[in-house]
């Protein structure tokens, strides 16, 4: 369980992006993995096959790979 240990990476460099209707990994579950590693969460108002299309999806993973200094490809 990721609960059940420190993460590996800084905490600037974790990232937590959750829908609200997720019925496979349940909000609170989010929730409580943002608390244990003390980051936010980055919701957007889907569930967990929606996941692809979301643009806070997408807007975190490209702002993750910024402040990394990796190149975005483009669409």
């Amino acid at each position: 369980s990721p609960l059940s240990s420190p993460p590996l990476l800084s905490r600037d460099r974790c990232h937590i992006v959750a829908g609200v209707a997720d019925r496979v990994v349940p909000p609170v579950e989010a929730l409580k993995l943002a608390q244990h590693w003390q980051t936010p969460v980055h919701w957007y108002q889907g569930g967990h096959l929606s996941f692809r299309r979301e643009p806070v999806v997408r807007e975190t993973i490209e702002n993750a790979m910024r402040a990394a200094g990796w190149a975005i490809p483009s669409a």
